[in-house]
């Protein structure tokens, strides 16, 4: 019985200490690469570049701005446009309240990041889990904004459950327990079948792997993680009765063949509640068309700063 409970203890250490030296390593490889700006109590994290109208590139789950930084469409904007792209609250080096936060806190939160670096009348982009960003923001600060985009944005609730790990994640002992024995080491292992997944049909360019994807198994990220994803669906169902209202021009770019947002659960649905909307789709493709097509998606959004430069 002792020796069992020695190598329960050991193996506990072992997984530990994988977690830990693990974002040792990962946040010394990869420092914060922008600027902090203090929001309430918060400091927000983002990096920006070129000049003109704003254009703001929110992430997703399962990430941090350099999703967007190291997508072939940040410097194609970039020339055109003044980019920003902020790590939400919880990722990548931008703190998060100790409360429960909503999307809609979120894009409260964006709206003083904006008017604090001076970025007024901004076109927002949100990709997949911060579609739901986007359109809080079009809903609660209409004067504010230009456009909205949103690339296979997660907008509406869905029927399958939340997966059970975001669940566990939320959970006073468990989401610990996980965040920092064993999500990194089984993260790990399943990071190149997950990351083929979100591209199927396709295959992710050579240059996917540059990304420090790492970065998201830190516990800090996981709670994030887990608490977004669960709030995520009560959050939708409340909020999609609202579409109707949104007045700003939207372009909503759709993969047909999405297997983490649903196209017609999300994308189609949402092109039918809101009049000033225009819907892309894009055969073949899977989820993260900022990297997959990027000429299409960079086109898409320069065409909304196009209408937009000729409004004002």
């Amino acid at each position: 019985m002792t020796w069992f409970l020695s190598a329960i203890f050991f193996l506990l250490f072992c997984l530990l200490g994988f977690t830990h030296v693990r974002v040792y390593l990962i946040e010394n490889e990869f420092p914060p690469a922008g600027r902090f700006v203090q929001i309430d109590d918060l400091k927000i994290h983002y990096v920006e570049k070129g000049k003109g109208v704003p254009i703001v590139l929110l992430h997703g789950v399962s990430s941090t701005l350099q999703d967007f930084t190291y997508s072939p469409i940040f410097e194609d904007l970039s020339k055109k446009a003044r980019v920003i792209v902020p790590d939400r609250p919880g990722y990548g080096y931008s703190e998060r309240p100790q409360r429960v936060i909503s999307p809609s806190d979120q894009a409260a939160l964006l709206e003083k990041l904006l008017n604090q670096i001076g970025a007024k009348n901004p076109i927002v982009v949100g990709f997949s889990w911060s579609g739901s960003i986007a359109a809080a923001y079009g809903l609660e600060f209409p004067d504010s904004i230009s456009g909205l985009v949103f690339i296979n944005g997660a907008t509406y609730p869905w029927p399958t459950p939340i997966d059970w790990i975001y669940q566990a994640g939320v959970k006073p002992l468990l989401g610990p327990a996980i965040a920092n024995f064993l999500f990194a080491p089984i993260g790990s292992l399943v990071l190149d079948k997950n990351i083929e997944e979100v591209f199927w049909p396709g295959s992710p360019p050579k240059n996917y792997k540059k990304i420090p994807i790492e970065l998201i198994f830190r516990p800090t990220q996981f709670y994030a993680n887990a608490e977004d994803m669960v709030v995520l669906k009560p959050f939708l169902a409340k909020q999609s009765k609202s579409y109707s209202k949104i007045k700003a021009p939207v372009s909503i770019i759709a993969s047909e063949n999405d297997l983490i947002v649903s196209p017609t659960i999300h994308s189609k649905a949402l092109n039918e509640a809101v009049a000033n909307s225009k819907l892309i789709s894009i055969p073949n493709a899977g989820h993260p068309l900022h990297h997959s097509h990027p000429d299409e998606v960079a086109k898409i959004i320069l065409d909304m700063l196009g209408s937009v430069t000729k409004r004002s």
